[in-house]
């Protein structure tokens, strides 16, 4: 679940960071706000997403993998027949 919200704070940090570079270019005053803002999602992001594990690979592609194992067992086994 932490992986979920340091995702959501980075998005948002990236949001900020964009809603102060349009408001540095229209020169109006509460760009620091907004340029502060992205920088604490941003370090929260981090924090949240610090420890986080790798996910386990899917075994969407199992079958296929076992399937190319197998054939190559038997191109093996062939060759040591000759």
């Amino acid at each position: 679940m932490r992986a979920r919200f340091s995702i959501f704070f980075g998005l948002m940090g990236f949001l900020a960071l964009l809603l102060s570079v349009a408001a540095f270019l229209a020169r109006s005053t509460d760009w620091f706000l907004y340029a502060f803002l992205a920088f604490a999602a941003f370090v929260l992001a981090f924090f949240l997403g610090r420890g986080q594990f790798r996910p386990k690979p899917s075994e969407r592609f199992s079958g296929v993998r076992k399937l190319s194992q197998r054939l190559k067992q038997q191109k093996a086994a062939k060759k040591e027949k000759k």
